[in-house]
């Protein structure tokens, strides 16, 4: 392969390299991992067309002088994209990191406050469930009371029948004891 050629298969490769570069400087966190990677092939690229160029033609040697300036700038150029683009992804990732820190803190926070209602709500359940609990305890007693109530009512009302009763025949006893003297009185006032 003659000089010509090969520095054009150079510069070719170079180019599509800085272009690759040029594409993932739009991608921080590609070009971080691959940006590093394509400065390192250029740069044997170039010590491989000095050391094949040594005893080449004067125009030649320009060229490649030239070319040499212009990947110079162009590294350059990339270092400095390189490193906005890894500042950048470090400010991301950062940043990134940040909402993390925060979007944690925030679903902590109200975990926390979920574990405060279910507190507050196991507390309310159990006060409920102890009230219940004497509402019951109430409500027999109220039950039983109501009951023996009803019997020592029943009880009254029995005797009570019984004691009228007992009057009823008390009175037609004293009516007929009446009516048994009078006869007496009549008789013996007729007699």
């Amino acid at each position: 392969m003659n000089w010509d050629n090969q520095l054009s298969s150079i510069l070719s490769v170079a180019d599509g390299s800085v272009a690759k570069m040029r594409e993932r400087l739009t991608s921080p966190g590609k070009f971080a991992k691959g940006g590093e990677e394509e400065v390192r092939r250029l740069r044997e690229r170039v010590r491989e067309g000095d050391e094949s160029r040594r005893g080449q033609s004067p125009g030649a040697e320009r060229r490649m002088e030239q070319w040499r300036r212009e990947v110079g700038r162009e590294l350059s150029s990339l270092r400095g994209h390189f490193t906005r683009a890894t500042s950048l992804g470090n400010l991301e990732e950062s940043f990134s990191s940040k909402l993390h820190r925060e979007e944690l803190e925030h679903l902590r926070r109200e975990v926390d406050q979920l574990k405060t209602r279910l507190r507050r709500q196991e507390e309310d359940v159990f006060l409920q469930q102890a009230e219940t609990r004497e509402t019951r305890r109430q409500y027999e007693h109220s039950c039983k009371t109501l009951e023996e109530l009803t019997d020592s009512y029943r009880t009254h009302s029995t005797d009570l029948a019984k004691t009228v009763s007992q009057y009823s025949r008390t009175q037609e006893e004293v009516r007929q004891m009446r009516y048994a003297r009078e006869r007496v009185h009549v008789c013996a006032c007729l007699g």
